[in-house]
C-alpha cells in the first residue's frame, strides 16, 4: 500500500518543473497537484497491482506520478479543447507521456458520461475537479458509467470542489481585478510616452471599453461560475460535502471515507509554498471533524456496491 509518492514519481514532478512549465494549465499547477496527492495519498489505500482509471486527465501530470505507483493507468479526456468544460484535449497529454516514456499509461479519447472501456476492467477509477463540469442531469449517467467499468468492490477516489472554493473566489476577483486595472491604468500612462507601446494598449483599451458597455459587464463584478450550474447559489448549495455525499449513495456507492487534501485558497506561488510547508499538519487534521468539512476541496472514497 501506498502512503508517499516514491522516487520514481518524484522525479516526474522535478522534471515537469524544469522541462515541461509550458505545458501547466496555470502558474505552479505541477507543484500544487503534487503536493494534493502526496497529501491524497496520506488517507488511501491503494495496491501496487491496481489498474487505475484516470477520468479528466487534462494535462496528463497526476496520471504520469500514479503511474510509477500501480500497475496500469488508463487516463481518458475530451479529445479536444473545450474551455466550457476546461478540458485540455489530449495532446499535451500525448506529449507529456511520450517525454517521460511511459509504458503503462494508455491515453484515450471519451468522456465520464461514455467512458469507452469493457465493463468491470477496472479496479479503481480517480478523477479530479471533474464532476462538478458535468451538468446535473448527467452525473447520474457519469456515476453509472463509473460503477461499469469497476471490478465488483472496485473503489472511487474523487476530489471535488466545497462550498468554500466558490466563495473564496469573489476576494480572489476582486484583488485580481485591483491588480489588473491598476496596472493596466500604469500602462496607459506609460503608453502617452512611448510611441511604440501606444498601439498595443490602445487595443487593451479598446477591448476593456467593450467589455464595460457589452454584456460582458458581469464579468467584472462578479467571478465566473465554476462548473456548470444555472446560478451562483446552485454552484454553492451542489458543492457541500454532504450534497456530494448524497449524490455518491444515491447512485450505488458506499462511502468509506470523507477527508480533504487542502485548506489554504488560491494557486499562486505563496499558497502553493503554504501548502507544501503545512502538508503534514493538513494530513492529521484532513479527516477531522469539522476540518474534514472546512477544506478547499472533499475528497470522498467510495465502494461500489
Amino acid at each position: 500500500m501506498l502512503a508517499n509518492l516514491n522516487s520514481e514519481a518524484l522525479k516526474i514532478s522535478e522534471f515537469c518543473n524544469s522541462s515541461f512549465k509550458k505545458y501547466e494549465p496555470w502558474p505552479h499547477y505541477f507543484r500544487q497537484r503534487k503536493h494534493e496527492l502526496n497529501t491524497l495519498l496520506k488517507f488511501c489505500d491503494i495496491d501496487r497491482s491496481n489498474t487505475i482509471l484516470e477520468v479528466g486527465c487534462g494535462c496528463g501530470f497526476l496520471s504520469a506520478l500514479l503511474s510509477q505507483c500501480v500497475k496500469r493507468i488508463i487516463s481518458i479526456d475530451l479529445p479536444f479543447a473545450d474551455p466550457a468544460t476546461h478540458s485540455l484535449g489530449l495532446k499535451r497529454a500525448q506529449d507529456l507521456f511520450s517525454a517521460l516514456n511511459l509504458k503503462n499509461v494508455d491515453l484515450i479519447g471519451g468522456s465520464i458520461e461514455e467512458i469507452p472501456l469493457k465493463s468491470a476492467s477496472v479496479d479503481m477509477v480517480f478523477s479530479h475537479c471533474v464532476l462538478e463540469h458535468v451538468a446535473i442531469e448527467q452525473r447520474k449517467k457519469s456515476l453509472n458509467e463509473i460503477r461499469r467499468v469497476l471490478t465488483p468492490n472496485g473503489t472511487v477516489i474523487s476530489v471535488l470542489p466545497n462550498f468554500l472554493f466558490s466563495i473564496y473566489n469573489f476576494p480572489y476577483h476582486y484583488l485580481n481585478l485591483f491588480f489588473r486595472l491598476t496596472r493596466f491604468c500604469i500602462q496607459t500612462m506609460l503608453s502617452k510616452k512611448n510611441a511604440s507601446l501606444k498601439n498595443s494598449y490602445s487595443q487593451k483599451a479598446n477591448k476593456l471599453k467593450t467589455i464595460v458597455s457589452g454584456k460582458d459587464f458581469h464579468r467584472l463584478l462578479l467571478p465566473p461560475i465554476h462548473g456548470k450550474y444555472r446560478s451562483r447559489l446552485q454552484e454553492i448549495s451542489k458543492s457541500f460535502p454532504l450534497a456530494w455525499q448524497k449524490l455518491f449513495r444515491q447512485n450505488g456507492f458506499k462511502i468509506i471515507k470523507v477527508f480533504t487534501i487542502r485548506f489554504i485558497p488560491y494557486s499562486n506561488r505563496l499558497s502553493v509554498s503554504l501548502m507544501e510547508k503545512t502538508e503534514q499538519l493538513t494530513s492529521y487534521l484532513g479527516e477531522k471533524i469539522p476540518f474534514k468539512y472546512l477544506g478547499i476541496h472533499n475528497c470522498l472514497i467510495c465502494k461500489k456496491i
